[in-house]
């Protein structure tokens, strides 16, 4: 099966070793990665459902300490599948790199807004995201140009990350004050 970029998702063989399937079972998150149709999209999708486990659980220091422990993690296995891929930029079949990105884009908000998340937020943070992710503007494609292996492949998700947030703080700065007459953080 090949990806939009052309190059093939990697085929697992039953010989392959188990540190070749466990790194490839984690970076695609979970196996995400190896649907044929918009991984990085389906991925980020499926991190909202974590993305609000974490913040019931924790609040901003949940998504924090989760984003922080999954990029982690994330590194270490992305580091052992460039290894075995044949594509070392950035395949399309490594979506942990979203999962992170996606959790970084609720950070910002969350420490001023603790109050009232409701659905819209995560769906306009999940479009924000895979918007500046896919479209890679300013810093997004210098890193994903300039910086290689496994950062590189990590970082540029992040970078998407820290637009989205922004603009996803904006969005509920100005909708609090039109809708709630009030700009008051909600913490």
């Amino acid at each position: 099966m090949s990806d939009v970029n052309g190059s093939k998702a990697p085929v697992i063989k039953e010989k392959d070793s188990v540190f070749k399937k466990w790194s490839y079972f984690w970076a695609s998150g979970l196996g995400i990665g190896f649907i044929p149709l918009m991984p990085g999209t389906v991925a980020s999708l499926a991190t909202l459902p974590l993305a609000w486990f974490l913040f019931k659980v924790g609040q901003s220091k949940g998504l924090i300490l989760g984003a922080l422990l999954i990029f982690i993690a994330a590194y270490f296995f992305v580091v052992i599948a460039l290894r075995y891929s044949k594509d070392n930029q950035d395949p399309s079949f490594i979506v942990v790199d979203e999962v992170v990105g996606q959790l970084v884009t609720f950070i910002l908000p969350t420490l001023f807004w603790s109050s009232i998340w409701r659905l819209e937020i995560y769906l306009v943070g999940f479009v924000l995201f895979r918007f500046f992710d896919i479209l890679k503007p300013f810093h997004v494609g210098w890193v994903q140009k300039n910086v290689k292996g496994a950062l590189g492949v990590m970082l540029d998700d992040i970078v998407a990350a820290l637009y989205a947030t922004v603009v996803l703080f904006i969005v509920m700065a100005v909708m609090y004050y039109f809708f709630m007459g009030t700009t008051k953080p909600l913490v």
